[in-house]
């Protein structure tokens, strides 16, 4: 178990870290095209900055320890997370219904677990399929934007 642990240290590493730059690589970039923000902009981006840091956090969190058999594995705290970036996205954006958004955001989980699960079993072919998958499967998620925003994506 600790071999399974040590291999999957810097993946997860790496991930973690990547993920945490996007809020930061999104505010240069909003500061470099100069928008002013207001207060409730700035406190919408700061909300949603927070859930997604939570969900990296969660995540990682929940293979570690569920790889380890610790007894903190538990993923209904991973799940809370997923409903509260469902809630936030549904609240900013109506073409994002609250019961679509949670089971996109539910079968994103399962795609990561069934890519750790498969990586762990030394199966590579299930661990592609399972990344090609859940790649796809995010991929939905700009939909809602588009629907949104039509006139800034002609």
């Amino acid at each position: 178990m600790k071999k399974s642990i040590k291999k999957l240290f810097f993946p997860l590493l790496l991930v973690s870290l990547v993920l945490s730059s996007i809020p930061l690589q999104a505010s240069r970039m909003s500061s470099q095209v100069n928008i002013p923000y207001t207060k409730s902009q700035c406190e919408l981006q700061k909300a949603e900055q927070k859930l997604w840091i939570d969900h990296v956090s969660w995540t990682r969190s929940y293979i570690i320890s569920a790889i380890a058999s610790l007894p903190d594995q538990n993923d209904k705290l991973w799940h809370q997370n997923a409903d509260k970036i469902a809630e936030f996205l549904s609240s900013a954006n109506p073409n994002y219904s609250l019961n679509d958004l949670k089971d996109m955001l539910y079968q994103h989980l399962k795609y990561l677990t069934d890519q750790v699960v498969a990586r762990l079993s030394n199966d590579w072919k299930a661990d592609i399929d399972a990344y090609d998958k859940g790649e796809e499967h995010m991929i939905h998620f700009a939909d809602g934007i588009i629907k949104q925003f039509p006139e800034k994506f002609k």
